[in-house]
């Protein structure tokens, strides 16, 4: 804001972690069941690579990927045998300070850096899930 800069980032990630619930969360048995959670993992993203020249975004038309330490907090209800339904938010830490276009790597854009070239940057996202689940109920005689 102050720069009187803006940029809008597209991120797609894959994610894969540890889910730890705070209350038994069990799929199969009978009525409601809920819990909150705690996710963490590592997150490999990709986004589109730019910079700022003159205070007009330069879109170089190619994507860069990172990794990033997602921290999620969030909640789930099951609803019946079928549906979930759930909320959450979550913030990722990333190894990349170019997320917003402020710091492209590489000596041909050491005019361009913009900011704090020593930390690097964060994204945030919230949402809403319904999940339904499918198959049947596992058989606990079938395995002795």
């Amino acid at each position: 804001v102050q720069r009187n800069l803006r940029m809008e980032q597209s991120v797609m990630e894959f994610s894969a972690g540890l889910e730890f619930n705070f209350v038994e969360y069990n799929l199969h048995k009978l009525g409601p069941a809920f819990t909150p959670y705690l996710y963490t993992g590592l997150t490999y993203f990709r986004y589109d690579y730019n910079y700022f020249d003159a205070g007009r975004l330069i879109d170089l038309n190619q994507r860069d990927g990172s990794l990033a330490i997602p921290m999620t907090v969030g909640a789930k209800l099951r609803l019946n045998q079928y549906l979930i339904i759930g909320g959450e938010i979550g913030a990722r830490y990333t190894f990349t300070d170019n997320l917003d276009a402020s710091n492209p790597e590489g000596t041909q854009f050491e005019e361009f850096r913009l900011g704090n070239v020593f930390s690097d940057d964060w994204y945030v996202f919230s949402g809403i899930t319904l999940t339904f689940t499918f198959g049947r109920k596992p058989c606990q005689d079938c395995f002795e």
